[in-house]
C-alpha cells in the first residue's frame, strides 16, 4: 500500500484541503459504496445475532431484558439504515446515518452491560466489543475523524462503566481494557490508511481525468470533454424542449434562458506562426484563452476546438443577448495586444459564428454545430473580423451580420 504523503490532504484530519474536492469525494465514495454499505449492515445484523446466541447460553436469565433492547431499539435502527440505502439522497447523508446507527447500537451494548451488572461474568463477554471496533472502522467506512471520536468515546465510556458500575474484577478489567484498547487502536490505523489511500487515489484519478479532458497548452476543455460531457448536457436541454419544459417556462413569469453556441477562429493565425514562430503563436493562443475565460460565467464551457478555433458553450443567455456577447468578444480580441521582446506589437482579429438554442425545430446537435460552422464560414468569406448569427425562421436558416469595429 502506498502511504507516501499527499500535500493536498491534511495529515491529521485527512480532509482534502480543497473543500469542493472533499465534498465531491465524500459524495463519490458514498455513491459508489452502496452495495458495500448494505453488506456491512447485513454483517452488523449477523454480529448482533451471534451476540444473541452467546447470551442465550451464558445469560439466559437476562435474555429477555437483552432482547428488548436489541429488538425494539437497535435492530429497528439497523433495518432503517438498510432501507435508507435505497433513498435517492442517501449518498449526501450516509455518514450521519451510519454514525447514528453506531451510536444507537453501541449505547445498546453499554445498556445491556449495565442491566447485567449483577452478573460479574458478563464483563468477560463484552470483550466482544473488540470485533465491533473493527466493524466501525473497516466496514462502515466512517470518516477517520468521526470513527476515531466515536470508537474512542465508546472505549472510554465502556471502561468507566466496567470499573465504576460493573465493578469488574481487576484482572478481567485490565484484560478487557487491553483487548478493547488494542482493537480500537488497530481500527484507527486501518481507518486512517483506508481513507488516505482512497483520497490519494481519488485525487490522482482526478488529475488524470483533467489531463484527458483539457488541452495541455491552453488549459481549456478539448474534443474529448465535448463528446463525453458537453454533448450530453446540450442533449438534456434539447430533450427538455421536446418534453415541453421550455415552452411551459416561456409561458410562465420566469424569464427564459437559452443555450448559445459560439465558434471563434483567429484570423490569419498561420501568418503569425510563419512570421514570428510557433512559440509566439502558442503564446497568442494561451493569452487568448485567458481572455475568453474572463468573459464567460463559471458554468459555461470553453473548448479548444482545433488549431486556432475555439468553441464557447453558453448555458444561460437570452436570445437577444447573444449578438451583444459576440460583439464584446470580437472587440476584446481586436483590442488585445501582444508585445514581443524586440518591441514588436501583434494585434489579433477573429471571425465568429454563433446561434441560439432552441434553433427552430432542429434537435440534432451535429446539425446545430454545422449551422454554427456555416455562420463562421460566412464571416471568413465576407471579409473576416466580424461575426454572423444563424437564425431559424419559417423553416429557413438565415444569417445576421454582427460588427464590432
Amino acid at each position: 500500500m502506498n502511504v507516501g504523503f499527499n500535500n493536498e490532504i491534511s495529515p491529521i484530519t485527512l480532509r482534502i484541503k480543497d473543500a469542493k474536492k472533499e465534498k465531491s469525494y465524500q459524495y463519490h465514495c458514498n455513491s459508489s459504496s452502496l452495495l458495500w454499505f448494505r453488506l456491512a449492515i447485513v454483517l452488523g445484523v449477523t454480529l448482533y445475532l451471534s451476540f444473541c446466541i452467546v447470551d442465550y447460553f451464558l445469560f439466559s436469565t437476562l435474555l429477555f431484558d437483552f432482547l428488548k433492547i436489541r429488538l425494539f431499539i437497535v435492530l429497528p435502527v439497523v433495518i432503517l439504515s438498510f432501507i435508507l440505502t435505497y433513498w435517492r439522497d442517501y449518498p449526501k447523508y450516509a455518514q450521519w446515518i451510519n454514525i447514528f446507527a453506531i451510536v444507537v447500537s453501541s449505547s445498546g451494548i453499554i445498556g445491556m452491560a449495565i442491566i447485567g451488572r449483577q452478573h460479574p461474568e458478563i464483563s468477560r463477554s463484552y470483550a466482544g466489543l473488540v470485533p465491533y471496533f473493527l466493524y466501525i472502522y473497516a466496514f462502515l467506512r466512517i470518516r477517520f475523524v468521526h470513527g476515531t471520536i466515536i470508537g474512542t468515546s465508546l472505549y472510554i465510556i465502556y471502561t468507566l462503566v466496567e470499573w465504576y458500575i460493573l465493578k469488574t474484577p481487576f484482572n478481567i478489567f485490565i484484560a478487557n481494557t487491553f483487548y478493547m484498547g488494542a482493537s480500537n487502536f488497530a481500527g484507527i490505523l486501518i481507518s486512517y490508511l483506508l481513507e488516505y489511500q482512497g483520497k490519494n487515489e481519488y485525487l490522482l484519478q482526478e488529475k488524470l481525468e483533467k489531463l484527458t479532458l483539457t488541452d495541455a497548452m491552453t488549459g481549456l476543455y478539448n474534443r474529448y470533454y465535448y463528446n463525453n460531457y458537453s454533448c450530453k448536457d446540450i442533449q438534456r436541454f434539447l430533450d427538455g424542449i421536446k418534453k415541453g419544459n421550455i415552452r411551459e417556462r416561456r409561458s410562465s413569469n420566469i424569464t427564459p434562458t437559452n443555450y448559445g453556441l459560439v465558434l471563434l477562429d483567429i484570423d490569419h493565425f498561420k501568418k503569425i506562426n510563419d512570421t514570428y514562430g510557433h512559440d509566439i503563436g502558442d503564446s497568442v493562443l494561451i493569452n487568448l484563452a485567458e481572455l475568453l475565460k474572463k468573459q464567460v460565467c463559471n458554468s459555461d464551457d470553453i473548448l479548444r476546438w482545433g488549431g486556432e478555433e475555439f468553441l464557447i458553450i453558453l448555458k444561460s443567455i437570452q436570445n437577444d443577448d447573444l449578438g451583444s456577447f459576440v460583439r464584446k468578444i470580437g472587440s476584446c480580441i481586436e483590442n488585445l495586444e501582444f508585445h514581443l521582446p524586440d518591441g514588436t506589437m501583434i494585434q489579433t482579429k477573429c471571425s465568429i459564428g454563433c446561434l441560439s438554442i432552441p434553433f427552430g425545430d432542429v434537435d440534432n446537435l451535429d446539425k446545430l454545430i454545422k449551422y454554427t460552422d456555416d455562420a463562421l464560414y460566412r464571416s471568413k468569406k465576407s471579409g473576416r473580423n466580424k461575426g454572423y448569427q444563424a437564425t431559424f425562421s419559417k423553416g429557413t436558416c438565415k444569417f445576421i451580420e454582427l460588427m464590432w469595429h
